[in-house]
This record gives structure tokens, C-alpha cells and sequence, in this order.
């Protein structure tokens, strides 16, 4: 914008306010404006990568606390917990030996538990997933899950049992490997761990 001498007359100020911006002005201007869309695209480009972060993350922690739901509610409930390997079949941990396995098994009865009478909770080796079986129907529960050994039974003191006691505290341990977002062409993942103990309820 022009800046008018103080000696022009009346006249030559209506004529010289007519006149246009300079190149300079105009050069300046546009610098600005375009410094100032720069920056707002970026505060968006950022915000956008914000949130998909945090949605991500929101996910796996709903989706994480539906995965132990659906596995304490039957622990819970259940007349006989065993933990154990799975592979065509369930097949529990012999006592004297360390109570640690890929699977668990929960059933309604108390003497001669099966696969047809259970529920069994097992580690996929194969697909890295968490399955359930139930009456020989099987459910994929969650994928991308990085440990074999999920299942391990406790006293209530947190030691590991040798043998199998009558109400042992179940330890369920998840270990998640998760997408966060793509930047070019590099993936960014994530790792989340899930823990939690439950016992059945004494009936």
C-alpha cells in the first residue's frame, strides 16, 4: 500500500489512492498467504496422523477388554479349569510338571471333563490367533498374537503350580502386535500386552 506524501492537494490524493498495489506489495502478500496455508495443512496433516494413532489404540484396548471378558466369564463359572496344549486335541499338563501351556480347558462337569463337554481357550501357532472350541465349533477370538504360551496356573501367591491343585488361579498373558498407521512406504506398528488372573468360583 502506498504511503502519500503530506505536500499533494486534495486532487492528487484522490488520484494517487486510485493507484494499484505494487509488485513488491503484491510479491510480499502472496509470500504470507502461502506461509500461512503451509501451516495450516500441516496442523491438519499432523492432526489427522494424531488421531489415527489414538483410534488405533482405542481399538485394541475395547477390543482387549472384550477378549478377557469372553475367557473370565467361563473361568469363572467353570467346575473344572485345566491348562494344557492343544493341537488336534486338548491334552492337560501332568502333575509334577510346570503348569504352563498353550491352552485351557473349562468344563461344567468336575470328573472326567471332555471336549465335548468343555469349553477350551487355545493359541494357534500356525494363524498367531486365539481361538475358542466349543462343542467342536471353533471362533477365531483375536489375531496377530506374538506369545505361545498364554496359560499358566497359579497359588494365590503368584508362584507357578507343579500339580494341579483344586482352585488355581488362572493367569491369562496376550501379547499384540498391531498396524498403527502407513507413512509412505513404511508401516508403523505398535505392541500391546494383556494380562489378567481370575479363578473360578468355589461351588
Amino acid at each position: 500500500m502506498k504511503i502519500l506524501p503530506h505536500n499533494l492537494d486534495s486532487h492528487q490524493k484522490r488520484r494517487a489512492s486510485r493507484l494499484g498495489f505494487t509488485l513488491a506489495e503484491v510479491v510480499i502478500t502472496m509470500a504470507v498467504f502461502s506461509m500461512a496455508m503451509l501451516a495450516m495443512v500441516g496442523v491438519q496433516i499432523f492432526g489427522l496422523k494424531v488421531y489415527t494413532l489414538s483410534a488405533n489404540k482405542l481399538i485394541a484396548t475395547a477390543g482387549g477388554r472384550q477378549l478377557l471378558d469372553k475367557m473370565r466369564d467361563p473361568i469363572r463359572s467353570g467346575s473344572t479349569v485345566l491348562v494344557g496344549t492343544y493341537g488336534t486335541s486338548f491334552s492337560a499338563i501332568a502333575n509334577g510338571s510346570t503348569q504352563v501351556g498353550n491352552a485351557v480347558l473349562i468344563s461344567g462337569v468336575t470328573n472326567a471333563p471332555t471336549a465335548q463337554n468343555s469349553t477350551i481357550f487355545y493359541h494357534d501357532t500356525a494363524s498367531s490367533s486365539l481361538r475358542s472350541v466349543t462343542n467342536n465349533v471353533t471362533k477365531v477370538l483375536a489375531n496377530n498374537i506374538t506369545n505361545h504360551l498364554c496359560f499358566q496356573a497359579e497359588d494365590w501367591q503368584g508362584n507357578v503350580l507343579s500339580n494341579y491343585v483344586n482352585n488355581p488361579v488362572i493367569r491369562v498373558d496376550l501379547g499384540f502386535i498391531e498396524w498403527d498407521f502407513n507413512q509412505g512406504k513404511s508401516n508403523y506398528y505398535n505392541f500391546y500386552h494383556l494380562q489378567t488372573r481370575v479363578t473360578r468360583r468355589p461351588k
